[in-house]
């Protein structure tokens, strides 16, 4: 291992000790809280099927030496999210925090945590492009209710909030119309017609049409325009200058 790559995984030991730091404050502040779950797992070289010039990646494609098809690719990825949730069912919960190695890029991850056998768990990524000669990186996948309170009280944001919610880390309340449902409670249920969900992904837009409320996509996050429309977005915003404007209409 180089010395660059010594940094980069200092890099993410240093994001992976904060957030075990936060979720260790969270549940002290809490009364009758149990310990949160946290583990690692080696994903083994999970490309996807793609020619990417910054990486090497040729043993992973279609034409390469593993012959890697999108069917391979797909099978790794159900194969993947098959132990995940095995690791759940065993310990009663999701994982809070879940070290990942050995993955190509951001977007293997984004797959891989809207699979279905692990979906509703709601990962979170904290990814960083690694410049191991391999073209593998690690990352971090985490549930974000057990962080969320703590760093918006870090930056000192919760004051530009009357409520906070988030997806839960059992299974209880994990897909996003049950934590729109959630937040909408805590709001005290208002009218419909009151409320606009801003999202990024077609799944927020989902939730949002699962609960009868207006949605806002915007294009400044990780979804596009084409996802968006076809979720069913009643408005997309190209820019925090444009949700802006839209909100202030509303």
């Amino acid at each position: 291992m180089t010395v660059d790559n010594n940094i980069f995984m200092r890099k993410i030991l240093i994001v992976f000790a904060a957030l075990v730091l936060l979720a260790s404050g969270a549940q002290a502040q809490e009364k009758g809280s149990k310990n949160y779950v946290i583990g690692f797992y080696n994903l083994e070289n999970l490309f996807d099927t793609y020619n990417d010039p910054a990486k090497n990646d040729e043993e992973f494609l279609p034409d390469g030496k593993n012959q890697w098809t999108e069917v391979k690719y797909q099978k790794k990825l159900q194969n993947m999210a098959k132990v995940i949730r095995s690791m759940k069912e065993e310990n009663g919960a999701w994982h809070a925090l879940l070290g990942v190695s050995e993955i190509e890029n951001r977007l293997v991850l984004e797959d891989l945590v809207m699979e279905p056998q692990i979906a509703e768990a709601n990962y979170q990524i904290i990814h960083y492009d690694g410049p191991d000669r391999r073209g593998v990186d690690v990352a971090l996948l985490y549930k974000p209710e057990v962080f969320t309170l703590r760093i918006l009280e870090k930056f000192d944001l919760t004051r530009y909030f009357h409520h906070i919610g988030a997806a839960s880390l059992d299974s209880s309340r994990s897909q996003k119309a049950d934590v729109i449902r959630h937040a909408l409670h805590l709001c005290g249920n208002p009218s419909p017609e009151t409320v606009v969900m801003i999202g990024d992904r077609w799944h927020d837009i989902h939730g949002a049409r699962a609960n009868g409320i207006q949605s806002i996509g915007v294009l400044y996050g990780y979804g596009d325009r084409p996802e968006l429309e076809q979720a069913g977005a009643d408005v997309i915003a190209q820019s925090v200058e444009h949700l802006h404007a839209l909100l202030l209409s509303k």
